[in-house]
Parts: structure tokens; C-alpha cells; sequence
């Protein structure tokens, strides 16, 4: 995986859910150069969720699958402790992005433009 600027992709991601999917997205979106924020189901989870993204990150590195600046980038997600605090202030040029097994129920008129593995739909904060 090459690093790259992104290039018509959001500024920023605020990833729902930090296993393996979750980190997995963040580290995607990290390597085209878009901030992540990410968010679990506790604020203790969601510090384990970022470690976990910066673990993999240095593994990956490690393996020589991807370049080592990934891991200063990795470094910077920022740990969230709610759904409603990652995607605060989210503008046009922002996402989130859900791995498929997460369940959001809607809490408010409030949507943003979400994304998954392969689509694109409104998702509501929580």
C-alpha cells in the first residue's frame, strides 16, 4: 500500500466500531492521508481501538507492506469516546465509515455522509 495525498476523498473519517474491520478502514484511510477519528463502544474501547490501529500499522510496516511514515500518521487517529464526539463538526468533506456489522440506531435529525466497504449512505449520529 503507497501512501498518497487524498485526491476528492473526505478530510476527515470517523470510524464506528476499532476491531479488526474498523482498524483495518482506518488504516486505509490513513494511508490516502485523511484524518481518523474512531469510536467504540466505550471510551476505554475506543483508546484500544486506536492503539490496535497504531499495532497493526507497525506490523505492517514491519512485514514491508506498506511505508514507515504510515506509523507518525497512524499515531495521530484520535480516540473518541462517543459516536456523537467523533463526528461532531464533520463538514461536507467528511465520512464515517461503518464496518457492516455495526448496528446504529438513529437519535436525532442530524446525517452525514457515511461510508462503508463498498457504499455510500446517509447515517445518522448517535
Amino acid at each position: 500500500m503507497r501512501l498518497v495525498e487524498p485526491c476528492g476523498w473526505p478530510e476527515i473519517v470517523a470510524v464506528v466500531g476499532g476491531g479488526r474491520m474498523g482498524s483495518g478502514i482506518a488504516e486505509a484511510f490513513l494511508a490516502g492521508g485523511v484524518t481518523v477519528r474512531i469510536t467504540d463502544a466505550s471510551p476505554e474501547l475506543s483508546v484500544q481501538a486506536r492503539q490496535r490501529v497504531i499495532d497493526r500499522t507497525r506490523s505492517h510496516v514491519a512485514a514491508g507492506l506498506i511505508d514507515a511514515e504510515l506509523i507518525q500518521r497512524a499515531e495521530r487517529v484520535t480516540a473518541c469516546d462517543s459516536v456523537a464526539k467523533a463526528t461532531w463538526a464533520l463538514g461536507w468533506r467528511s465520512s464515517v465509515a461503518l464496518p457492516r456489522h455495526a448496528l446504529v440506531q438513529p437519535a436525532g435529525p442530524v446525517s452525514i455522509r457515511g461510508a462503508t466497504g463498498s457504499t455510500t449512505r446517509p447515517v445518522a449520529v448517535v
